[in-house]
């Protein structure tokens, strides 16, 4: 800062504070966005020389050239130092014979080996055919295991593939140069400074997954199209498929090809896992009727009284095998069941785990069914029954994090007795990774106890030997038993795990996964389907004239879920889940679905006055119902968006957590939890408290630049609780650390609130549908009118496009009062923000009229401040560290800049000696 400028603040010192005016950089982004221009400048090199040289003279060039005018550069671009053998380590030699084309090394030690290929010297993937690898890939992959490396690239440019060497799993793969700025964001995974804080990690808990999960959900595409329309053809005038109006119901289709396959499903896993006495039953069904197709049956042979599905439901009970299912009631083919049974006697089932099995199933519940133009079934994958639903594979370590830091903890120190009465639910339970997790911890509590009586009886029994004098007399050894806990499967599913989904198909699901759990030879197995497991809306509850008043006559088709008929009295110890992240304004919501859920939509508000907040997202009121349900003292763990934190929307939901439990843990995950969705998520661990002096001294553990969470590679600190319930709309403030509060204290001493001293702050115009209708680049009549955008205002600058909007109020959405923008001067705020600046204003003496992505403030005649000085305030670093702590959490990520929080904003008392100086600064600025 210049010295005359400085000479000016330090009249005050406070007002030095407010004033470091200088641009903020954000040098991530920027070190981002300049990878991102070399990478795309390497890419458009590599098009150059193809379009020059052609196809097969650029597959002529040798590997070298390919490695220094492409492979190197990469490198180098991603932060690699390649004039340095220490850390970029060409022909490095492997133990026990070999070279590697390069070693990435930190601190002199190989982390990754790549493997360099000439331009089309690596085949595509689809030629792996049944191996796991090429024999490129295997090269790699070896030479990394050789010298304990954990990763191995195989790269010509043209191909780039990343791969865990200890498990073999392919974490990223670019089969094309056109997929580099794509997956440019999972590229910066591998910069020198993710590979040394380990953030490499991230991306391969994010990507890596069992190559047979990809191959079993292509399968059961196959299947459950071929199925779907052999059932078609063979039943058109089966009453059982129709609907009320006689039409074919695709819903009553779906259901019997979904039973079909899982009754099949069960058959191999329990064939495989040595469950079923006969374990190649299936192939045997199939070759009698190959055989001898005449006399005998694939479809007799399975569905007829008595034949193995009977059989199997005869030994075993449960829903999936029961009697009378629709499944029974249409014709298949011979035929078609044959090439599945064939297909699946291909498969291991004995490799399977339950969480392969969910994240198929869950991305097969996001394909539906459809008539193609021949007229025949298929499937197209539905992102928007995925978003209308909030159908999103949960990872197993998010999974293993909330179940071990809820059930986990109120299992330690639990006698067997205690433990047979904990009851487990997840309220939107997809799949049942959740509730199978939570049964892997159940059932490891057993074992643990029946090693415990094993190791007691032992010792006992050494006990009586040695006082016997090694005398073995066996009316002695009565008071020696130590009965062990016995069907601990069963009992786990009838008395421990309670699960609720509006999806029948998910419910069924999750009740195969849990009953392949449990399954063993010649046992029953404890109902669960409709039992425990049951389908509903775990928000939509009440009497049948409550529930009339807000659905008519169709409130049935509501499936309002009644939990204690459903479950019995009594609450849950534990609820865990992923719930659905689905607004409620959305088209797939009734009318009168929006009824019932806005009765939700009232928030805080701002001086216990009470307004109406603009939009609801289920996962807030799958959260309350969770609390509702909650025993004292019981445990919540849910995995839910980070604008829970922050966003006015929530605040009556963030005072509802704050008023009955004490939360334990706060884990920000930042982006990339799930595929497909960029939104930063959070974990939030939760004890019911109705103590109010234990909820508001509670020390709350904040986790935060995760890169392993259950190794423990995080940053943690802690924030005690009440300093929430003191944030403006009980905003979770959750890096305001002690040092930063005592900051904030400081300022709001004598300080004014903005709100107090503005007359509005309001978005700009909102159009309908269509807004280029009315833009124009010229002032066509009087109603155009000189028009600006958010991306249009910086800090203390207007870049002005020569843009008119027509400002008709009978047209337009929302035309807000003209006034606000015909005012003598305002401030025009950016109203999304993001990084370290989050705050972007600047004065408007011109008149503009603006569109909602600004808000608009204008200062109270009279308030004794000059709007300049407001605008240097706002501007100044010192604000946007306040609201950037207290507001956004420190999101790199935009967020909107609220009315409700700029009018909390603390403004320094000023006389107009003391912001003359400071205005005179503002003017040289603008």
């Amino acid at each position: 800062m210049p010295q005359k400028r400085g000479k000016l603040l330090s009249q005050k010192a406070n007002l030095t504070a407010l004033m470091v005016i200088g641009s903020s950089v954000n040098k991530s982004r920027e070190q981002q966005e300049q990878i991102n221009q070399k990478i795309e400048s390497l890419v458009s090199r590599y098009r150059d020389l193809k379009k020059s040289k052609g196809s097969k003279e650029i597959y002529e060039l040798s590997e070298a050239n390919v490695r220094s005018d492409f492979i190197d550069p990469l490198f180098e671009i991603l932060g690699w130092n390649i004039s340095k053998p220490d850390e970029y380590d060409r022909e490095y030699s492997i133990k026990h014979g070999g070279r590697a084309d390069i070693a990435l090394k930190i601190n002199e030690k190989p982390v990754i080996f790549i493997e360099a290929k000439r331009f089309g010297g690596i085949p595509h993937i689809n030629e792996r055919g049944d191996g796991d690898w090429l024999l490129e890939e295997r090269q790699a992959i070896l030479y990394a295991a050789k010298e304990g490396a954990k990763w191995a690239i195989l790269t010509n440019f043209e191909k780039f593939r990343v791969f865990n060497a200890r498990t073999g799993m392919t974490i990223l793969d670019i089969e094309s140069i056109y997929d580099y700025m794509d997956k440019i964001g999972k590229l910066l995974y591998l910069t020198k400074d993710a590979v040394v804080t380990g953030r490499i990690e991230k991306l391969a808990a994010w990507e890596e997954r069992p190559d047979i999960d990809r191959e079993f959900l292509e399968l059961l595409k196959k299947w459950r199209i071929t199925l779907a329309n052999d059932i078609y053809e063979r039943n058109r005038d089966n009453e059982v498929l129709k609907g009320e109006e006689g039409e074919l119901d695709l819903e009553r289709l779906k259901d019997a090809v979904q039973r079909i396959l899982d009754r099949l499903i069960i058959v191999r896993w329990a064939e495989d896992n040595l469950v079923l006495e006969d374990p190649n039953i299936l192939q045997r069904k199939y070759n009698d009727w190959k055989l001898s197709p005449t006399y005998n049956s694939i479809v007799d042979s399975l569905f007829a009284d008595r034949a193995l599905f009977d059989k199997f439901n005869d030994i075993h009970d449960g829903k999936i095998f029961e009697r009378g299912h629709i499944c029974e009631q249409v014709k298949v083919g011979d035929e078609t069941l044959g090439a599945i049974i064939v297909a699946m006697n291909q498969i291991s089932f004995r490799k399977f785990d339950f969480d392969i099995l969910g994240n198929t199933y869950e991305t097969y519940l996001g394909h539906t069914l459809y008539f193609k133009d021949d007229g025949t079934l298929d499937l197209k994958p539905s992102q928007g029954a995925r978003k209308e639903s909030g159908i999103y594979y949960t990872p197993p370590y998010v999974v293993d994090y909330i179940v071990r830091n809820t059930l986990g903890e109120l299992l330690k120190d639990k006698t067997p007795e205690e433990v047979e009465t904990i009851r487990v639910l997840d309220p939107a339970c997809g799949s049942g990774s959740f509730l199978i997790k939570a049964f892997d911890y159940f059932k490891d509590y057993y074992e643990k106890e029946n090693e415990r009586i094993r190791a007691e009886k032992r010792q006992k029994i050494k006990e009586y030997l040695r006082s016997s004098g090694n005398q073995f007399k066996l009316d002695e050894m009565d008071g020696l038993e130590y009965n062990e806990h016995r069907d601990v499967e069963k009992k786990i599913l009838k008395n421990n795990i309670f699960g609720v989904d509006l999806d029948r198909q998910a419910a069924e699901i999750a009740s195969v996964n849990l009953m392949l759990k449990a399954l063993k030879p010649r046992e029953k197995l404890p109902l669960i389907l409709d039992e425990n497991i049951r389908v509903g809306n775990s928000l939509i509850s009440g009497t049948e004239e409550e529930l009339r008043g807000y659905f008519g006559e169709n409130w049935e088709d509501k499936k309002a879920f009644n939990w204690e008929e459903a479950f019995g009295e009594g609450g849950f110890d534990v609820v865990v889940g992923n719930p659905p992240w689905v607004f409620t304004r959305g088209e797939h919501f009734t009318d009168m679905e929006k009824s019932y859920f806005n009765r939700f939509k009232t928030t805080l508000g701002v001086v216990d006055r009470k307004k109406q907040s603009g939009k609801l997202n289920l996962f807030s009121l799958f959260l309350k119902k969770g609390i509702e349900l909650l025993e004292e003292n019981g445990f919540l763990g849910l995995i839910v968006p980070n604008n829970l934190l922050r966003v006015t929307t929530y605040d009556v939901t963030r005072k509802f957590v704050l008023d009955t439990c004490k939360i334990i843990k706060i884990i920000d995950l930042s982006g990339g939890v799930f595929r497909e969705v960029t939104a930063a998520t959070i974990i939030i661990l939760l004890e019911k408290e109705k103590n109010n002096y234990r909820r508001n001294k509670n020390e709350i553990e904040i986790i935060s630049e995760v890169v392993n969470l259950n190794d423990g590679k995080y940053e943690t600190h802690l924030i005690e609780q009440e300093t929430f319930l003191d944030n403006v709309s009980c905003a979770f403030n959750i890096y305001a650390d002690k040092r930063s509060l005592a900051v904030f204290s400081k300022m709001k001493e004598d300080a004014i609130l903005l709100g107090e001293l503005t007359k509005d702050i309001i978005e700009g115009i909102v159009t309908p549908k269509g807004k280029k209708d009315f833009i124009s680049d010229n002032k066509e009549s009087e109603k155009y009118k000189k028009f600006l955008e958010g991306k249009n205002i910086g800090r203390y600058c207007i870049n002005y496009e020569n843009k008119y909007i027509l400002y008709d109020r009978d047209e337009l959405h929302r035309p807000r009062p003209e006034e606000i923008f015909i005012a003598a001067e305002k401030i025009l705020i950016q109203r999304i923000g993001g990084g370290e600046t989050v705050i972007n204003a600047v004065y408007d003496n011109e008149q503009y009229y603006t569109f909602a992505s600004i808000n608009n403030l204008l200062l109270k005649k009279g308030c004794g401040y000059d709007v300049k000085y407001i605008l240097a305030v706002l501007n100044s670093k010192l604000i946007n560290f306040y609201y950037r702590v207290n507001f956004t959490n420190k999101s790199d990520l935009t967020v909107n800049i609220s009315k409700t929080y700029l009018e909390q904003l603390p403004i320094f008392p000023a006389s107009p000696s003391q912001q003359k100086p400071i205005i005179e600064l503002v003017d040289r600025m603008l």
